[in-house]
């Protein structure tokens, strides 16, 4: 017999007999990227379904993500932990926290990519 993956994911029926998309829990969807090298809580995926941040379903009062809503939230974070890695490296040239930070928001607002910035600045992505 198959050894059964801690991230194995739930299928549940539609109404049609059909199956549904394939989905994580949430406590699934959280373990899934801590094994990636993210922090996040539990909290923190109810505030963002509930803001409307990422795609989630509900079944018998428990709460689902799929596929599309996880590659959602890794994109959101990878997005996250660059920017965050772009601003340490300004600092590390000698800019302050503010002025590091106004860079890097003017550049997003002007349609820079994060990988762009970061060639401008001369920080190594």
């Amino acid at each position: 017999m198959k050894k059964q993956s801690k991230l194995e994911l739930h299928t549940s029926q539609s109404e049609a007999g059909g199956e549904a998309p394939t989905c994580y829990s949430f406590r699934m969807a959280v373990d899934y990227l801590h094994e990636a090298g993210f922090k996040i809580s539990i909290d923190t995926m109810y505030n963002w379904t509930h803001s409307g941040k990422i795609k989630f379903s509900g079944e018998k009062g428990r709460w689902y993500v799929d596929q599309a809503g996880l590659i959602q939230i890794l994109k959101r974070l990878e997005h996250k932990q660059k920017r965050a890695h772009i601003l340490e490296a300004l600092i590390s040239q000698g800019r302050t926290s503010p002025t590091a930070i106004k860079f890097l928001q003017r550049q997003l607002r002007a349609g820079e990519t994060l990988q762009a910035i970061a060639r401008k600045a001369a920080v190594p992505f």
